[in-house]
């Protein structure tokens, strides 16, 4: 008796350390996507990075954990508002330690020229 419950609490430790992971890997794709997103509107503005806007965003998912989806840029809304930058990520990384069969985080974001 002693030792299924033992058994059960540690399996409720690891599905708990599952979930943490998960949410963990949710939290650093989202903050890839939003760096990625920042630094591709910054250089299709001529600020920040040279070259190629989503290669800018490329570079600095890559260096947050993750790899560029897709990278587009929205149609302005007026041309003093400039055209908005929206760039989807994955993480590199796999929840669950790569052990548990746990779909891989990503996560979209936006960025445009300041209001």
């Amino acid at each position: 008796m002693g030792l299924a419950l033992l058994a059960a609490a540690a399996a409720c430790i690891v599905a708990a350390l599952l979930f943490a992971s998960a949410g963990l890997e949710q939290s650093r794709a989202s903050a890839a996507a939003e760096l990625a997103a920042l630094a591709a509107s910054d250089a299709a503005r001529g600020l920040g990075g040279h070259g190629d806007p989503c290669a800018v965003a490329a570079q600095v998912a890559a260096r947050n954990g993750a790899r560029v989806l897709a990278c587009r840029f929205t149609s302005a809304l007026s041309a003093a508002e400039g055209a908005a930058a929206v760039v989807s990520v994955a993480s590199d990384r796999a929840p669950g330690w790569g052990v548990f069969p746990l779909p891989q985080a990503s996560a979209e974001a936006a960025a445009g020229a300041p209001p």
